[in-house]
């Protein structure tokens, strides 16, 4: 061990000294601090690099920052996290494991608290019990009156660190890819509310048509068509017109659906990928 650190095996170094061996030669990594163990199993061998190592944990309602696609936030309670830096090696590399065990005094700690939270901290709270399973439906419910009452209010309304942060519509969407399907119908009936309130829903209603792309429009077929014609629009704006390769998977799938509702949304798709053309 050195001060703030330790000594990299030399057979470590050895692992990346070719791309044959990059390629094949995995490695599984354990470390302990403290009362915490971290394991990172299959990773690649730059990882062992010298350098600088971050370790830590993330809570739900923190998990979001920076890694709205990340697939490990839709499974799992909590997170530990490690950043690798190797010395003049870019960019950072992020791995991330999901626990499935809700963290129990976290968990206690928050129910404690939040009879008293108000405001954003009480959105955060709802959304972190209800990912930790604990009275699942009252925090679902709370969730979703934030969002009845953020989609009343008039278009010119003062922003309050609720209805005009991305945060309650990631925490519903998360859910929903947690397991919640029925949070689906109530998501897609926000599509034409004001632009604060639907700021970036556009990736989710992507991934849906990406994922799900039957389901998603027959969700939609239930629903107005300047809804259905907004939902695709954001998916548009948002996501798919700046991915080309997702965008083409999406309409491949939209042309073979076919029907009324399949077209009217890949038109709308369409009319963002050319927006977006004649911007660059």
């Amino acid at each position: 061990m050195i001060e703030h650190g330790f000594i990299v095996p030399e057979v470590f170094n050895k692992l990346y000294s070719s791309p044959r061996s990059r390629r094949k030669d995995n490695i599984d990594i354990r470390i302990t601090c403290g009362e915490y163990s971290f394991e990172f199993p299959g990773e690649y061998p730059a990882q062992l690099l010298p350098g600088e190592w971050k370790l830590g944990i993330r809570y739900p309602q923190t998990w979001f920052e920076g890694r709205r696609e990340e697939p490990s936030l839709e499974k799992g309670t909590w997170l530990s996290i490690i950043d690798w830096e190797c010395n003049e090696c870019d960019p950072v590399v992020e791995s991330t494991i999901p626990h499935s065990d809700p963290p129990v005094a976290v968990v206690d700690r928050l129910r404690r608290e939040q009879p008293d939270a108000r405001g954003e901290k009480a959105m955060d709270t709802a959304y972190a019990l209800a990912v930790f399973n604990t009275e699942y439906q009252k925090n679902r419910a709370y969730l979703l009156s934030l969002l009845d009452i953020c989609l009343s209010k008039p278009n010119e309304s003062p922003l309050d660190g609720i209805c005009n942060d991305t945060k309650l519509s990631m925490y519903l969407e998360n859910l929903y890819w947690r397991g919640d399907s029925k949070l689906l119908g109530k998501l897609l009936e926000s599509a034409d509310s004001p632009a604060y309130v639907v700021e970036e829903n556009g990736y989710f209603y992507g991934d849906m048509l990406d994922r799900r792309t039957t389901l998603f429009i027959q969700s939609l077929s239930a629903l107005p068509d300047e809804k259905q014609k907004a939902a695709c629009m954001l998916a548009g704006k948002d996501d798919l017109s700046v991915n080309s390769p997702k965008e083409k998977r999406v309409a491949t799938q939209l042309r073979a659906i076919g029907g009324d509702v399949a077209n009217r949304c890949l038109q709308e798709v369409e009319k963002t990928e050319t927006w977006w053309n004649n911007r660059k």
